[in-house]
Formats: structure tokens, sequence, C-alpha cells
């Protein structure tokens, strides 16, 4: 609340707060992107535009996200227990633990559509010039094969900002 008696506009508030931990994201992913290049001594990056693309969406996603289950955390301490079960399913609907084509058609396809896969596939095309399927790709294909994981995130990043707008609480619970 105190925030919102400046100057600062909401929207400006919640990008400040997402900021700092995009920032960290982008770096730990330009650092491994280094150390897996200069181990395996392969090409940096295929198409870092497509990296960064699904690095920032993820991002803003995974910030609205954070907004909404802070909407629904009463306490610090609940903070955990609210963002667990998201965090579970992000983690094994990404596709690096349990492959997708490992799963039945109807959960895999199901899978891509949440926000963690598009994500990991968007970097993956972006760092390494591959589909998850380790299809190698040259970079004008990579914009393809693109398209369907960055309309994911945008849908995402569209529908999670408005439910951000309209749930997001600016005066303290009594």
């Amino acid at each position: 609340k105190r925030l919102r008696t400046g100057e600062a506009r909401a929207w400006e508030i919640l990008t400040a707060l997402a900021a700092p931990n995009v920032v960290i994201f982008l770096v730990q992913v330009a650092l491994v992107t280094a150390a897996i290049s200069a181990v395996l001594e392969v090409p940096a990056l295929t198409n870092p535009l497509v990296a960064v693309l699904g690095m920032l969406l993820g991002g803003a996603v995974f910030a609205e996200l954070a907004y909404l289950t802070g909407v629904r955390t009463r306490t610090v301490e609940s903070a955990q227990l609210t963002t667990m079960p998201l965090f579970l399913l992000a983690f094994f609907a990404s596709g690096l633990i349990v492959p997708l084509p490992v799963l039945p058609d109807a959960v895999a396809t199901v899978l891509t559509y949440l926000p963690v896969y598009p994500v990991i596939e968007l970097v993956t095309l972006g760092v390494g010039g591959a589909t998850m399927d380790g299809a190698a790709l040259t970079v004008g294909e990579t914009f393809t094969a693109a398209l369907q994981p960055l309309a994911v995130l945008v849908a995402w990043a569209v529908v999670l900002g408005y439910a951000v707008v309209r749930y997001m609480r600016w005066e303290p619970r009594r």
C-alpha cells in the first residue's frame, strides 16, 4: 500500500518487483550456455532472439503466477504451502524429468500448453538449435518451431496479466 502512495503506477511497482528475478534467470542461462559451449566445443547460440524471448516471457508469466499466489497467501509462513503445488507441477511438467514421448499423447499435449514447457522449448531452440526431441534445426526453422510455444506463453501472459489486475490487492487484509 505504501508503494502506491507515490508517483509509481501499479505496473511499474510489479515490474520492479519481478525485474531482479528475471535478470538472475537471464544471467544463469547465459553462464550455463557459456559453460556448455566451452566444454562441448559447440556454438553458444543458434538463435539468441528466440532464447531471450522465451526467457523474458517465461519471467513475466512466472512473476504473474507469483503475484496471484500472493493473493491467496495470508502469512509469510504459508507462502511455501501456497507455491508448492505450482512449483511441483512446473517441475514435473517441464519434460525434463519425464520426457513427453513416454507419456500418453493426451497428457503430453496438455503439458505442452502449461507455461513451463514452452519456456524450456524456446530456450532449447534458441541455445541449441534443436527441438526437445533432439532434431537439429537451422536458424530459419527455429523461428517456425518457436511460433507455437511463443503463442502459448503470450496467451498465458495475457490471461494471467488480466487476473493480476483483477485480483491483486493493494489494501491490507483485515
